[in-house]
């Protein structure tokens, strides 16, 4: 009944679509991170005691927009100012469409 977001393979297919010719200047270094936690935050995956790294440009690329999407945008300073983030997360719970208006139109009591 509600419409569910697989981030995972929208980054997928978005890779895949990706070039592997393309003219990407150096990304640095990224960390992978572990989304799946049952407290549901955000962890830097560990192995052997280190922070795994993103190798190719492909797995930075995918590990930058999964954080991007997962992040509210203005809720962490470290992001303020940056425009890092999405803002649908404010819309999370919250009634866009009066219930009122909504029965009215279909005459509904």
């Amino acid at each position: 009944m509600f419409p569910t977001l697989d981030i995972d393979s929208i980054v997928n297919k978005t890779i895949e679509e990706t070039s592997t010719g393309s003219n990407f200047t150096t990304l640095g270094r990224v960390m992978v991170m572990d989304f799946n936690n049952i407290d549901g935050k955000a962890t830097v995956k560990i192995a052997n005691g280190k922070p795994v790294e993103a190798v190719s440009t492909a797995e930075k690329i995918q590990e930058y927009v999964k954080l991007l999407l997962r992040t509210a945008l203005d809720k962490y300073k470290v992001y303020k100012d940056t425009e890092f983030g999405v803002s649908y997360f404010k819309y999370m719970g919250v009634e866009i469409y009066p219930w009122d208006s909504f029965s009215q139109r279909l005459n509904v009591k």
